[in-house]
């Protein structure tokens, strides 16, 4: 557990989701504690506080769940740090001047939280522009229901054919509820910044740029095949098996560790125990169904033409199981709404 100095004023609103706030170390004096041992986490630092009462818990076996599935190489190393409930008051007051207007009056952060890289200022001091893409499984049919339709489809995004993708990543534009965030400098940006980077055409050649880096990564390409590989059954087949072993449904660290290893290196299953690891399997799936890539561009050597870039993928906390009546409800909601409405949409890979 790592201690920081706590100066609330030299830390700065950078972006929250529905349970998580972030914040960037903005101080010029060193941040540990004399004594503290070295952080294997590199400046410049944010903080991941989280808006929920269960990241304990949770944040640490998301971690390494991500770890074993995806690679090392698109984590981020956090390492936890306590706070004082002064500071997170502090804290709290401050940031209720810089969060955006839709968001709910925050009351209450967690006094664990977690520290990592500052991947808005990754390239700091050369500019740095971080691009956020949301990952929502279901987008068409859940946009829908809520009436807020766009040409938007995931699907575009996983497709073999470039047309499709690079019109994916034009249609995100105009996507509702945060599925493409900019961060330029430490600071969330506008759209309308953009043509410093990509030009008049911002849209088009952004487009192009991103699907040449995320296709030559395959982080895409390893979503989609963990997404689709860990939820065989579909919700309306996992409910079941839940309704049938929820009150045997419990796991701690160790134990999704474990769930995680027999995913990727199985062993024959049957009975109960295979019914428990699908559920489980599920709850896992519903973390990369619900998370964003982030990529970070920089110039090299001031040229205007050729990117520096480093992608990670940013993801919830792990849910909780009792979560999942709630996805069969939903689901059903949005599935009789499409068939209602006579939803004529058609997803294809």
């Amino acid at each position: 557990m790592k201690c920081i100095r706590e100066r609330a004023k030299e830390w700065q609103y950078v972006a929250e989701g529905n349970a998580t706030l972030v914040v960037g170390y903005k101080g010029t004096q060193p941040l540990f504690l004399t004594g503290e041992s070295p952080l294997a986490v590199d400046p410049p630092w944010v903080l991941r506080l989280s808006k929920t009462s269960t990241a304990e818990k949770v944040i640490t076996v998301a971690d390494y769940g991500m770890d074993f599935l995806i690679g090392s190489a698109y984590i981020l190393p956090m390492a936890p740090v306590e706070l004082s409930q002064e500071f997170l008051e502090q804290l709290m007051k401050q940031c209720s001047e810089q969060r955006p207007s839709h968001r709910q009056p925050l009351t209450h952060l967690q006094s664990l939280a977690y520290i990592t890289t500052d991947l808005t200022r990754y390239y700091s001091p050369a500019p740095t522009l971080v691009v956020e893409i949301k990952i929502t499984c279901r987008y068409c049919m859940h946009a829908h229901l809520r009436q807020c339709l766009s040409n938007y489809c995931p699907l575009d995004l996983y497709s073999s054919l470039p047309q499709r993708r690079q019109k994916a990543f034009t249609n995100l534009f105009d996507c509702e509820n945060n599925h493409l965030r900019f961060f330029e400098n430490g600071q969330q940006a506008s759209v309308s910044s953009l043509d410093s980077w990509f030009g008049k055409n911002y849209k088009t050649t952004w487009a192009g740029v991103m699907d040449n880096l995320l296709t030559q990564d395959k982080v895409l390409s390893k979503l989609k095949s963990l997404q689709r590989s860990l939820d065989p059954l579909d919700i309306e087949g996992i409910f079941p098996l839940y309704i049938k072993w929820k009150e045997h449904l419990h796991l701690d660290i160790k134990g999704w560790i474990h769930v995680i290893r027999h995913y990727l290196h199985p062993s024959p299953l049957v009975g109960e125990a295979l019914e428990k690891q699908q559920v489980y399997e599920y709850v896992l799936s519903m973390i990369l169904k619900d998370c964003s890539i982030m990529v970070v561009l920089s110039y090299p050597n001031s040229d205007p033409h050729v990117f520096s870039s480093q992608k990670t993928v940013s993801y919830q906390y792990l849910k909780p199981i009792d979560k999942i009546p709630y996805w069969y409800d939903l689901d059903q909601i949005i599935v009789k709404n499409a068939i209602h409405s006579a939803l004529k949409r058609l997803c294809y890979e």
